[in-house]
């Protein structure tokens, strides 16, 4: 009876070390999605603020597509900080393609206090924006983190072009 017992926990130890082992090799087989700013589209300006959408663009390079289920984003605006917050989608991506979030965001020239003014002259802003992305795949769930800063004009769309 004591040698039965004995086997059925040895395979249940076994089924456990093979299990953690599984989740180790889905991670190590997973490749981090490269997370790149790719623009803004502006959809009103004027002297009060602006309504525009950050483009972010996220990029599979696994040999599985995958499914971005939250992003988390603290930005700053001149060096100022602006705010933050997260976006819940469903956007898929498929194996070494791209695919683009698309985050909304008022901008209040009011906020910036002075640089406002500077912005609004100049038709540039310098941006940086941070956060986590969350994904979903078969092999398991991550959690991938960005950091990006660049300058982009805010006086034409992608839209425009």
């Amino acid at each position: 009876m004591y040698p039965r017992l004995y086997r059925l926990g040895g395979v249940l130890a076994l089924l456990a070390v093979g299990a953690a082992g599984c989740a180790r090799l889905a991670m190590l087989a997973f490749q981090k999605p490269e997370i790149t700013f790719r623009g803004v589209e502006v959809y009103s300006f004027g002297l009060g603020g602006a309504s525009l959408d950050v483009l972010v663009d996220v990029y599979n390079p696994n040999s599985f597509g995958f499914a971005v289920e939250r992003l988390t984003y603290d930005l700053e605006v001149e060096d100022t900080p602006w705010g933050s917050g997260e976006t819940e989608s469903s956007l898929a991506v498929p194996p070494r393609d791209t695919a683009t979030l698309r985050l909304p965001i008022e901008v209040d020239w009011s906020r910036l206090g002075g640089v406002g003014r500077e912005v609004l002259q100049a038709g540039k802003v310098r941006y940086g924006v941070s956060g986590r992305v969350t994904i979903r795949s078969d092999r398991g769930k991550f959690e991938v983190p960005y950091d990006r800063t660049g300058e982009v004009s805010i006086l034409q769309s992608d839209r425009q072009r």
